[in-house]
């Protein structure tokens, strides 16, 4: 069975966050990236998410972030997308540190996907937005 391609591009902007923020990725955030992929998988979809968060971090690149931004773009509604961003968020403050890098690389994906606000509620998008806008 193939890879769900919309999965590796969603392990590539979670990875993206995590080793971009400190140019390192701690186990915590390893096993919150899996975690996190876990819940978008297909029904039927064998992918090993630890292997497939490994995979991503061995291939870590701006240029390779990029383009998986531009993909998901393409092909999730925008729904999808503020659930991604709220997905990020929640991964930027799981370990209660909340990196100004990690508020500008949420920031560049929702300027990206053309997502200005946090919409409906008040979760941890609407948060890191908030400290975004403040200047942390």
């Amino acid at each position: 069975m193939s890879r769900d391609h919309r999965l590796e591009d969603l392990a590539a902007v979670f990875v993206g966050l995590a080793h971009g923020a400190d140019g390192s990725m701690h186990f915590l955030e390893f096993t919150q990236i899996a975690d996190h992929l876990i819940r978008w998988k297909d029904p039927g979809d064998e992918t090993d998410v630890l292997e497939l968060v490994d995979e991503t971090v061995a291939r870590h690149s701006p240029p390779f972030v990029l383009r998986a931004v531009e993909r998901l773009a393409k092909t999730m509604s925008e729904r999808e997308l503020r659930a991604v961003m709220e997905d990020l968020s929640q991964l930027a403050l799981a370990d209660r540190k909340f990196l100004r890098e990690e508020a500008e690389y949420i920031v560049w994906v929702a300027n990206h996907w053309k997502i200005t606000d946090s919409g409906v509620g008040g979760g941890a998008f609407s948060s890191v937005l908030r400290a975004a806008w403040a200047g942390l």
